[in-house]
């Protein structure tokens, strides 16, 4: 089987379960974690226009063994701005943990920010929260 793990919602809600052809997820949030019993992991998410972007299933196109999925500007627009341009990231590696590391170092990386250190303050150090923005 294949499973997946994505964040929803306003508070990114972690959302998990069984992926399968008939039943994927109906709300994808950014950015989905798919992973094997053996733990090969890919990670989509958008590689920019965070606030505009969505990931979702198209359930009326299944076929035998997948389910087709659709990334792009989500709402209603009334004109999107000539060469303005969409990409999407897919980062793949083995174990959950160590593979959305690695997909976290490259976004970092790609927009040149550097990890937070959570000894940077006390509050940091014994809340342990930090959203990386």
């Amino acid at each position: 089987p294949l499973y997946y793990l994505t964040y929803t919602g306003n508070f990114a809600t972690p959302l998990m379960g069984t992926w399968t052809p008939q039943s994927p997820p109906s709300n994808i949030g950014q950015p989905l974690i798919l992973y094997d019993q053996t733990l090969l992991t890919l990670i989509f998410s958008p590689l920019d226009h965070f606030t505009l972007a969505t990931q979702t299933t198209n359930t009326g196109l299944e076929e035998c063994c997948f389910t087709p999925m659709a990334f792009g500007f989500s709402g209603v627009f009334g004109d999107i701005p000539p060469l303005t341009n969409y990409s999407t990231v897919l980062y793949y590696g083995y174990g959950i943990n160590e593979t959305t590391f690695d997909w976290g170092s490259f976004m970092l990386s790609r927009f040149n920010k550097s990890r937070t250190k959570s000894d940077l303050s006390v509050a940091l150090e014994n809340l342990g929260y930090t959203t990386e923005n």
